[in-house]
């Protein structure tokens, strides 16, 4: 079968690494190497992340004595990595008992797929749902074409859908990307890296949960706005890079051009000021019975409108 590298990101996530680290050691799979990076944390986390290497002794810890980002980190464990293939999980996520075990079983089934996925939950920082991300086409497990990929998942789904935090990317494939030059893509680095193996090697897709995505409550504040043109810039880059003479031959004109309008009308969106306070006060009110469930309500139905429909 084939084997399996978790590389795990870390920037000030003290709070929550803890449940990371151990949902990767409950995995009724366990991966073949576990690589922690901390990006220059200034609080907690290098502790909380030696007591677990003191007693598990094979995961390997990084320190890095500058901040990199999560693209260089994620191209730095792929270099030191020996498996087949490679796991990027967020500090602040975390991935669900099965996940790897049915991963590697339909990676060993299609040794040929860039990538292997599975259904994403949103979830706040308690735990508590707000949505399940997935791709609608299919409801059961099986291997995606390149073409059926962009059919029933690209041309389907939001500009903004991703379910990189529960997709497994095969090494090699990778290698050769050179992934840490796509970091002018912050947070988009992974999803242009996952949907360009899928459409050149295409994807299995596993059609259940597999990892947890933790929306912050601090998401959707003024913070967005001054972001605005950080974002729009992602969107300019990520197009470029769909354009080039790389990658063009997978990425049709049309498609670019229609992702990358839904796209800025998706950062329009969540980047007006009624959106943001609406957000903000539905955070404020949750504690409060039965104003706090409609707040809960709406700020649930807000979020999924973001994450869904654009």
């Amino acid at each position: 079968m084939p084997t399996l590298a978790v590389c795990m990101p870390n920037f000030n996530q003290a709070r929550l690494i803890k449940r990371a680290i151990e949902a990767v050691l409950k995995q009724t799979r366990l991966p073949d190497e576990f690589f922690i990076i901390d990006d220059h944390s200034s609080d907690e986390s290098a502790g909380v992340i030696e007591s677990y290497v003191r007693k598990n002794p094979w995961i390997v810890f990084l320190r890095h004595t500058a901040n990199k980002g999560v693209a260089s980190i994620f191209e730095e464990a792929v270099i030191l990595s020996k498996s087949d293939y490679i796991y990027g999980g967020a500090s602040d996520d975390y991935v669900f008992p099965h996940f790897f075990e049915k991963a590697i079983e339909w990676a060993g089934r299609f040794p040929s797929a860039g990538i292997v996925f599975g259904k994403m939950v949103v979830v706040d920082p308690a735990g508590k749902r707000l949505t399940t991300l997935q791709a609608r086409s299919w409801q059961t497990p099986g291997f995606i074409s390149p073409q059926d990929y962009m059919s029933g998942y690209l041309e389907r789904e939001s500009p903004m859908h991703s379910l990189c935090g529960a997709t497994l990317y095969r090494k090699d494939f990778i290698q050769g990307m050179g992934i840490g030059r796509f970091q002018d893509l912050g947070h988009w680095y992974d999803s242009f890296v996952a949907r360009t193996l899928a459409l050149r090697h295409g994807a299995c897709y596993l059609a259940q949960e597999a990892s947890a995505w933790s929306v912050l409550p601090g998401s959707m504040t003024q913070s967005a706005i001054r972001k605005k043109a950080d974002m729009v810039h992602i969107v300019e880059r990520a197009a470029h890079y769909m354009r080039s003479g790389e990658f063009k031959s997978i990425y049709p004109e049309a498609y670019v051009e229609k992702w990358r309008r839904g796209y800025l009308k998706a950062v329009d969106f969540i980047c007006r000021p009624w959106a943001i306070g609406a957000a903000e006060a539905a955070m404020k009110l949750a504690p409060y019975p039965f104003i706090g469930v409609l707040a809960r309500v709406f700020e649930k139905e807000l979020r999924v409108r973001i994450l869904n429909r654009f």
